[in-house]
């Protein structure tokens, strides 16, 4: 992945109801209407890493479509687990409800920390299009994650399975599956 400059900084992007046109993308303001999730963020133990891996070897579950990017916002929010990190990328990453993104680093004993600084940390958006590659925010959307910090930076459709929930990083070349840590 190659750092992205300063200018590409951004906030979440989700729904519609409280939307930013901007060009050819859909863009959430989190102030207008925050997220409200309960959801776990960093540290994580190594027991929690380890059950987040397990879940990796699963086989594939049932889609989980997104009814709009609001729910899949609340669906993404949370901390992932790459199950077969690439070379050169991040093994794991946790999106917090007001838009912030951090990549969670080794923390010397088997757990996860959130990193620090420009370099690994960050915010996030989803973008919607239509199938004629409009921005929408209708029901049936394509919605690309974005995550932008100083050192990373990754877009793609993400996919959502349930039973087991995963993460599946769909045209994000080599992006793969990602399993919640809890």
């Amino acid at each position: 992945m190659r750092p992205l400059p300063l200018a590409l900084l951004f906030l979440l992007a989700c729904s519609s109801s409280a939307s930013d046109e901007e060009g050819d993308v859909v863009r959430y303001s989190p102030a207008a209407s925050p997220l409200v999730a309960d959801v776990p963020l960093a540290p994580f133990d190594a027991a929690a890493v380890a059950q987040a891996r397990d879940a990796c070897s699963l086989e594939s579950g049932d889609v989980d479509p997104p009814t709009s990017g609001e729910d899949l916002a609340h669906k993404l929010t949370g901390a992932w687990l790459q199950c077969a990190p690439s070379t050169g990328g991040f093994r794991a990453m946790q999106l917090m409800t007001n838009g912030q993104f951090a990549v969670l680093e080794d923390d010397g004993a088997g757990g996860l920390v959130a990193a620090r600084g420009f370099e690994r940390t960050g915010h996030w958006e989803l973008r919607g299009y239509s199938k004629q590659l409009e921005r929408s925010a209708a029901p049936d959307a394509l919605w690309y994650l974005d995550l932008y910090c100083g050192s990373c930076g990754a877009s793609g459709s993400p996919v959502l399975e349930k039973n087991p929930r995963r993460l599946i990083g769909h045209r994000w070349g080599g992006m793969g599956t990602w399993s919640p840590i809890r």
